[in-house]
């Protein structure tokens, strides 16, 4: 069975890297902020956003991009799922809420770069477990800093061809 780093290899494709294929068109993906349907900003104006919570839409559009169910998300999100659902009537999340929603925005779009953005490809590797991770799955990772760190590493490797 080929290894993660070995498939992760053959998905390359003479694609530029800040475009990806959706629903048989490219999309900009530039920053994370994109996966969650956010604009663009300053740091100081995203941090303000942060404190405030990023609205549920952005989470629906990560989620919807993931193929996550809301089970999932909710557990990615360390909420349970009435917690999530009260969200959506407020129309933003927490800050430490949103905190570990941009968290998995921002390592996912790794992903997304190094499988030359092919988001599909992103979100299936994102979802299943990793030889290189000891067999743990990404986004189940991502919950902590820890392990978000380990995530970032790998995909780190394998973009420079170290397999592991």
């Amino acid at each position: 069975m080929p290894t993660v780093a070995k498939k992760a290899a053959s998905l390359r494709v003479s694609r530029p890297a800040a475009m990806v294929v959706a629903s048989e068109r490219l999309l900009p993906v530039n920053t994370y902020t994109s996966l969650l349907g956010l604009k663009p900003s300053a740091l100081l104006a995203r941090h303000d956003q942060m404190k405030r919570g990023i609205p549920f839409a952005s989470m629906e559009k990560l989620r919807g991009t993931l193929s996550l169910s809301p089970k999932e998300m909710a557990q990615a999100l360390h909420l349970p799922e009435r917690t999530l659902s009260r969200r959506k009537v407020e129309g933003h999340l927490q800050q430490d809420e949103s905190n570990r929603l941009v968290r998995i925005a921002s390592i996912f779009k790794k992903a997304v770069d190094l499988f030359e953005g092919d988001i599909q490809a992103a979100a299936n590797w994102f979802k299943t477990p990793v030889l290189g991770l000891d067999g743990h799955i990404p986004l189940d990772l991502v919950e902590t800093e820890a392990g978000a760190l380990e995530v970032e590493a790998l995909i780190e490797r394998l973009e420079y061809g170290v397999f592991s």
